[in-house]
């Protein structure tokens, strides 16, 4: 059988190993094959297809594709029509029946309206899925936490061997431990024959290994962002959490890894520990990636684990290549002919697609190498690079019958430096370039200068720091000013810095960002000269994050100076700190291949991708290898050569870096050379060393004995001259400040149930600008609420049991118990055990050790009660996880100011929506009081506990707004404590809080939802009403059922007909 991947009747077996060239789509087969399984398979959902891929960006991609695609799919079948010639849907028509066709077309419409239910994220998402399923926390603690915990506790164990052995570098064994805390399959090791002391390293492994127990035990209580993956782990392979795995199966039927190559021996633990090799696991593990594109070993990829697990598998390989003109595509498979990226890692050769045959290029060829004499000089890269764009815009080179552009080409850079080089010298020929990822944010000039600001800003009375600050380009007085001498000069400065200080200690980063470029003179400043649009994409950059490391509020600027520093140590290489594009004009586009993978470009060249020696910086760092078993050693597999933290690197692991650093060299050309649809030239040295590109491409190719590549030389090309933009070309226009108004008037911001009700019992009324965001809690601001008029301890329970009834009440105490109703399971089959678990693991201290059980039993048995009333005989237990949805968060859009819509005229439509007995008819004359003459504008968010699913005896759905609410109602004088919640005393609970208000606006959320993600359902209809529950009251089976039907504990309520589509039109402004 051959082994290329056929989309149309690949089965997907656990195991399957999917490798796609560069340009073969990825992407679009993981798609292909998702939609395949949920239109042939009807009792598949696409909730149990979880994909994880690497970053967030490509998560958010990769659902994007499958969404389009699954409408796209279902409407071909719906049309019965291919008119995209696309291999599934040809695959779906064929041989089906009508019948068959609409049947497969609804079930992919299923999957859409459904999508909110399908987990593709990143490998830190899914062992979050993991962690929680174990009845543990998910919450994390900040990475800052874990640095100030490995350096503590390094410090410690130190102390305490300060006696045995002489002082040893605490930083190298903080970066020690650092990583192993984060590779738990990575052992320590040293080269006995190469280190001064067998002894004294003994004793540092020791510390290590201890420091790393201590450490793991701490972290497992509050998790950090890169320990999710550990403690997933551990999971994984723990005898002590049962069901877990059983658990994942019974929900995922697919795991599918996207750029499995980039994965690591942890991460694969983990997926094999879901669904091991073999055939009656219940579910399949398909891995789809590229080993040749395995560039993130400095982000902790390891390309050896990916190699063990594919060759365990079935492997099937993408062979065509959509990205590129053929002419291209055959120039590359004759320079990579033959070629290896790393052991069991060939270079495959691709085909064009049959509509590409042709290059829509004319005039120069497809593919070059580019020689250049001495690579070693600070231009020697950067000259031949400009001078090869400068001969592009000069010559007759058509691109679709029209002349190149600036923006057509790409230069690819491994490095940040050499790309403002090459930025440097295109720029001094006239040509527009641009920048991005090359380099951090946070290392470039303007970064300094918010540093400079801060400083000032944190001691505005320090004249040496103002004058420091006026030389920057926020003020732009030069140095040598006789200003800078001048005290009331100083001391107007020194006023406007104490004045942003201010506004920064109130509003935060970003409100202090606002009131600086709203002053024209900071803007102009910053603006000023060929860099300004360059300074500024960096300037507020650099607020961007500073604002979301302070978290948006104020704060002071040592704070802002701490976050600064955090910022800094980021690596130059995150998506995070990378640098933004500075203008969206016709330029020349700089950027390192790193960022570039995934990407395609015109017209690319490949300034210096050569370079395969251990750099500078990987020599300074700890040494992660693979030992094998030629190097004799005791150990084998991935280890740390902790030799280094007494500088005695074993030979060993330097030979072993050099050979990995040479395969990625090798596997970053490939990368690089792969980006190009029309052209590609890639430069090579001629300076008598054997480079990645003499060792990996096709000698009689780079000689020049190949029709499919052309070599040259820069002395082929006449000296780069000032560029002359077209007329079609857009010149860089002069920058014109806009200066913002004297007075803005907001007309909307966003709000929430909690900011109408505060603002309410204010007593008056404001702008829409004013109305609080926040949610709320159930009982007041008090964390704690003691037995303060509640029924006498001797008032009978009126029941058998009542585990809730005497517990504290208070904010605390509701949020610990609506965190365990989000993280329950109500379904479970040990229910007991399984809730015990989780409020074990959420509920401490002094609660837990005198209401624990009280809890426990209370929750069972609030999970076990009939709903009663509108919802009849379902509890919360039969209904389970699949007709639940938990904490479902919104923003809805509200009319504008102008619209004058009020929380009062919600009042008047409810008032004229019901009958005299509705049960809210009293509630609806409340909400018409004029002090609910609160203007709605703008955004209105919110969190609904729980959205139920209950099916009518027709099998027809219906939704309820819930909300868990652990209000105390039992008062004084009561004969019994259940009593306390009847229907009337929950009304009036309901009332005197305004839930009722909270459940309409919930409602509307809702209605907005069904009507945008399942508009084939009359959401009017589907929504009955709300059931909230006070979980106190909620005793199990025995819970007392009033004359009409409705459950002491529980409070339904059922909409009038088109009450819903009434109030959303009311948000939207209908009618006013």
């Amino acid at each position: 059988m051959s082994d290329v991947l056929n989309l149309r009747d690949q089965s997907l077996d656990n195991g399957l190993f999917i490798e796609a060239s560069a340009g073969t789509g990825k992407t679009y087969s993981v798609a292909a094959l998702v939609v395949r399984e949920l239109a042939l398979n009807d009792d598949l959902s696409i909730s149990q297809i979880l994909v994880t891929t690497f970053t967030r960006n490509a998560a958010a991609e990769l659902r994007d594709r499958v969404r389009r695609r699954l409408v796209k799919t279902a409407e071909s079948l719906r049309k019965n029509s291919n008119e995209e010639d696309d291999v599934i849907v040809e695959y779906l028509l064929e041989d089906c029946s009508d019948a068959e066709r609409i049947a497969r077309s609804h079930r992919l419409m299923r999957a859409v309206v459904e999508f909110d239910t399908a987990t593709i994220a990143t490998i830190h998402s899914v062992c979050s899925k993991i962690i929680s399923l174990s009845a543990e926390s998910t919450s994390m603690a900040g990475e800052e936490v874990q640095g100030r915990l490995i350096a503590e506790v390094v410090n410690d164990a130190l102390v305490a061997q300060a006696h045995l052995a002489p002082t040893l570098p605490e930083k190298k064994i903080i970066e020690v431990v650092t990583q192993l805390i984060g590779e738990p399959l990575t052992q320590t090791w040293f080269d006995a024959s190469e280190v001064s002391s067998v002894a004294l390293l003994q004793r540092i492994d020791d510390v290590i290994k201890q420091c790393v127990l201590k450490i793991e035990e701490e972290l497992r209580q509050a998790p950090t962002f890169d320990y999710l993956i550990r403690r997933a782990f551990q999971v994984i392979n723990s005898s002590e959490v049962d069901g877990v795995l059983a658990e994942f199966r019974r929900r995922y039927r697919y795991l599918i890894v996207d750029e499995a190559q980039d994965t690591d021996s942890q991460q694969w633990e983990i997926f094999r520990g879901i669904f091991p090799m073999g055939d009656n696991v219940g579910g399949a593990l398909i891995a789809v990636g590229d080993p040749k594109q395995s560039i993130y070993k400095f982000r902790g990829a390891d390309i050896d684990a990916y190699r063990v697990e594919r060759d365990k598998g079935l492997t099937r390989t993408l062979r065509t290549n959509y990205r590129s003109d053929s002419p291209v595509i055959q120039g590359l498979n004759v320079l990579f002919e033959g070629s290896q990226f790393g052991e069991g890692i060939p270079y495959v050769a691709v085909d064009a697609p049959k509509d590409k045959k042709n290059s829509e290029l004319t005039g120069i060829s497809p593919v070059e190498i580019l020689n250049i004499p001495d690579p070693s000089g600070p231009a020697a890269v950067a000259g031949p690079t400009a001078q090869r764009v400068s001969a592009y815009l000069r010559s007759n080179v058509l691109l679709g019958g029209e002349r190149i552009h600036p923006s057509d080409v790409v230069v690819l850079v491994r490095s940040g430096w050499q790309g403002q080089l090459i930025e440097r010298e295109l720029r001094e020929l006239n040509i527009p370039a641009v920048s991005s990822g090359t380099a951090s944010v946070m290392e470039s000039e303007t970064a300094e200068h918010w540093r400079v600001l801060l400083l000032a800003l944190e001691r505005f009375a320090d004249a040496g720091r103002v004058r420091h600050v006026v030389g920057t380009p926020i003020f732009g007085v030069p140095l040598s000013s006789p200003a800078l001498l001048d005290d009331e000069f100083i001391g107007s400065i020194q006023e406007t810095l104490a004045e942003w200080a201010g506004v920064l200690r109130r509003h935060g980063v970003a409100a202090l960002t606002s009131t600086m470029m709203s002053d024209p003179g900071t803007i102009l400043s910053l603006s000023a000269g060929l860099s300004g649009e360059r300074r500024l994409t960096d300037f507020s950059h650099v607020a961007d994050l500073l604002n979301a490391e302070t978290n948006g509020v104020g704060c002071s600027a040592t704070d802002v100076l701490d976050a600064f520093t955090r910022l800094v140590e980021i690596d130059s290489s995150s998506e995070v700190v990378s640098r933004r594009v500075e203008s969206d004009s016709s330029a020349v586009q700089i950027m390192t291949i790193h960022v570039s993978k995934g990407l395609e470009f015109p017209l690319v060249i490949v300034a210096d991708s050569w370079k395969d020696e251990i750099s500078t910086n990987q020599k300074k760092k700890l040494p992660i290898i693979r030992l094998q078993k030629d190097d004799a050693q005791p150990l084998q597999g991935r280890v740390a050569d902790i030799g280094y933290v007494t500088g005695e690197v074993s030979p060993i692991s330097l030979r072993r870096l050099q050979e990995e650093a040479s395969e990625e060299s090798s596997r970053i050309l490939y990368v690089a050379a792969t980006r190009a649809k029309h052209h590609v030239c890639i430069l090579r040295p001629l300076d008598g060393k054997i480079s990645v590109i003499d060792s990996r491409m096709n000698a009689s190719a780079l000689a020049g004995e190949s029709e499919s590549v052309t070599v040259l030389s820069v002395t082929d090309f006449p000296t780069a001259v000032q560029y002359v933009p077209t007329r079609k070309e857009t010149k860089q226009e002069e920058m014109l400040v806009a200066v913002s108004p004297s007075a803005v008037t907001q007309t909307y911001r966003r709000t929430s149930f909690t900011g109408i009700t505060e603002l309410q019992k204010g007593g008056s009324v404001v702008g829409a600008a004013r109305v609080d965001s926040r949610s709320g809690t159930e009982e007041g601001e008090r964390l704690f609420v003691r037995s303060v008029g509640y029924a006498s301890n001797k008032a009978p329970l009126g029941v058998n049991q009542m585990p809730l009834a005497r517990i504290p009440g208070g904010a605390h105490i509701g949020k610990i118990l609506h965190t365990v109703y989000e993280h329950v399971d109500p379904s479970h089959t040990d229910l007991a055990n399984h809730v015990s678990a989780i409020v074990r693991r959420h509920v401490s201290g002094a609660l837990l050790t005198e209401h624990g059980q009280n809890i426990i039993d209370g929750i069972v048995l609030s999970l076990s009660t009939p709903l009663g009333g509108a919802v009849g005989v379902h509890s919360l237990a039969s209904l389970g996880l699949k007709n639940r949805v938990a904490e479902m968060s919104f923003e809805m859009s509200l009319a504008h100011l102008s619209s004058g819509v009020k929380a009062s005229d919600i009042g008047r439509l409810l008032k004229n929506s019901l009958s005299q007995d509705d049960l809210l008819s009293s509630y609806a004359e409340t909400l018409c009081d004029p002090s609910f003459d609160i203007p709605l504008a703008g955004l209105i968010n919110g969190s609904i506990d729980a959205l139920l699913r209950v099916e009518t005896v027709e099998g027809i759905p219906r939704f309820f707004i819930s909300d868990y609410k652990s209000n105390r109602l039992d008062r004084d004088g009561d004969i019994s404590m259940i009593e306390a919640y009847s229907t009337d005393r929950m009304l009036h609970e309901m009332e005197h809080h305004h839930y009722p208000l909270q459940a309409l606006i919930y409602g509307a959320a809702v209605y907005r939802f069904l009507r945008w993600r399942a508009p084939q359902i009359d959401a009017n209809e589907a929504i009955a009403g709300f059931a909230y529950m006070f979980i106190r009251g909620m005793v199990g089976e025995t819970t007392p059922v009033d004359a009409l039907g409705n459950r002491n504990g529980v409070l339904t309520w059922t909409a009038p007909v088109g009450f819903w589509s009434s109030l959303s039109d009311l948000f939207a402004g209908g009618g006013k």
